[in-house]
Formats: structure tokens, C-alpha cells, sequence
């Protein structure tokens, strides 16, 4: 049997013109806003967790021009990338 954790309950303070973002795309039929927050929370966490792993594997040095022409490639984000696709 599984435990699920209960959502808690806070308040927040807001810019009018953030909290206005939010109700419309809440409108829109985008998910909640508490939804929009969770998801935006798990983005900066998965940042975290990415920049801890690139820490422990590359530690002070940075990655070099290949690292960056291979990430490229990999994500498809170069014209090499999208010539070879094509």
C-alpha cells in the first residue's frame, strides 16, 4: 500500500499582473493555478538535479567546445543537427 502525501494549504503574494497570468491561463483551460506553481516548482527542481549531476561530472572544469557541438547535435538545436535530419 501506498502513502500520498496530502497537498498543504499556503498563501502567496503576488504582482497583480503575474497573478492575472495565471487566472487567465487558468481560464484557458492551462491547469490551475496551484497546478502552474507545482509545475514550475518541479522545473527548478529538475534544474537542481541536472546542475548537480553536470557538477559531479565535469566538478570546476567547464565543458569545451566539443561538449557544447555534441549537445547540439544531441538536441537537435545546431544546422548540423537538422542537416543530418534531413
Amino acid at each position: 500500500m501506498t502513502t500520498r502525501k496530502r497537498a498543504a494549504k499556503i498563501a502567496i503574494s503576488l504582482p497583480p499582473e503575474q497573478l492575472e497570468y495565471l487566472r487567465a491561463a487558468e481560464e484557458a483551460g492551462k491547469g490551475s493555478v496551484s497546478g502552474h506553481i507545482q509545475t514550475l516548482i518541479q522545473r527548478e527542481q529538475e534544474a537542481a538535479d541536472v546542475r548537480a549531476t553536470l557538477d559531479r561530472l565535469f566538478g570546476d572544469r567547464k565543458p569545451g567546445a566539443d561538449h557544447r557541438a555534441w549537445a547540439g547535435r544531441a538536441l537537435g538545436i545546431t544546422e548540423e543537427a537538422t542537416e543530418h535530419a534531413a
